[in-house]
């Protein structure tokens, strides 16, 4: 009931997401609230001493060709980033937008290794905790991890023994993000995906089209397991 009830107090407005303005100063002052009101000679003193982030060009454009998709009806996105960009960074502004907005209540960062996973949570609870938006991991929080905005966990602990299924909500996260998300929808694992019914982000320095070139019809029809297996690897199909 706890869960339906919340289900139905989640009223998305993609058009009041696509209004947000999300500039380099997004994160920045989720980090420290009085971050605009530095002179701009005491900015960089400040931002060395507490670590402030800024979102580089690219992220800002990211982040709005996102909210320009998301306003014409889409929820299923692909950023192509090579390490080293700020791939978290760029889902931490993500998240705040889709929360802030009120196009989310809870966030699911999935990651495919272990100390991904608590890089993760110690870079989102640096750039949001402050903004109260927290972050715990999943399996250290099993009974209570209701109460936080986003959840970091790895995508083997959410398919050994198929848990999704028995300790989650298909409308448990209003927004999915995937770091890494060419090895994340691996093996079986594409039905995470589409077992919850939030917006997908896929994060990925190698997407991979194993469609490209192929006639569907004609695999479907002469080798139908072939193209399942396309299908389940495929990061566009996926993340739309």
């Amino acid at each position: 009931l706890e869960q339906l009830s919340e289900a139905s107090a989640w009223n998305p407005d993609p058009q009041k997401l696509v209004e947000v303005k999300l500039d380099e100063n997004y994160i920045a002052v989720s980090q420290d609230a009085n971050w605009l009101n530095y002179p701009a000679a005491q900015r960089d003193t400040v931002r060395l001493n507490q670590n402030i982030k800024l979102l580089r060009d690219y992220q800002v454009v990211a982040a709005a060709a996102l909210q320009k998709s998301y306003g014409k009806g889409n929820n299923r996105f692909l950023f192509e980033m090579a390490t080293g960009t700020g791939k978290t960074l760029l889902s931490a502004a993500i998240t705040k937008l889709f929360i802030r907005s009120s196009n989310a209540n809870r966030v699911l960062f999935l990651v495919d290794r272990l100390e991904l996973e608590s890089q993760a949570h110690r870079a989102f609870t640096a750039y949001l905790a402050k903004d109260g938006i927290s972050t715990v991991i999943f399996k250290e929080n099993r009974d209570d991890w209701m109460k936080a905005q986003v959840v970091v966990t790895t995508i083997q602990s959410l398919s050994a023994g198929n848990r999704f299924l028995t300790q989650f909500s298909p409308n448990d996260f209003q927004l999915i993000i995937s770091d890494e998300a060419h090895r994340t929808i691996g093996g079986n694992n594409r039905v995470i995906f589409d077992y919850f019914i939030g917006a997908k982000l896929g994060l990925t320095a190698t997407p991979k089209d194993y469609l490209r070139g192929i006639d569907v019809d004609r695999l479907r029809e002469g080798d139908p397991r072939q193209l399942e297996l396309r299908l389940l690897l495929d990061t566009y199909k996926t993340f739309g």
